[in-house]
C-alpha cells in the first residue's frame, strides 16, 4: 500500500481555493478508480495574510 501525503495551503474565503479543493477531490477519486490500493492523507493548513501580525490586532 502506498501513502500520499499532500500538505495544501488554503484560504477558507478564497473562491479559488475552494476550485482547488474541488480538483485536488476530483483527482483524488480518479486516483482510486486506477489504484483503489493507494491512500491519500491530506493536511489542510492555514494560508496567513500577516504572519507577524499580532493576536491584539494592528491598533
Amino acid at each position: 500500500m502506498t501513502v500520499i501525503k499532500i500538505e495544501a495551503v488554503t484560504d477558507l474565503l478564497c473562491p479559488w481555493c475552494y476550485v482547488g479543493k474541488r480538483n485536488l477531490d476530483r483527482a483524488i477519486s480518479q486516483y482510486r478508480a486506477v489504484d483503489p490500493t493507494t491512500e491519500f492523507e491530506v493536511a489542510w493548513k492555514p494560508f496567513y495574510l500577516s504572519p507577524a501580525l499580532k493576536s491584539t490586532g494592528m491598533l
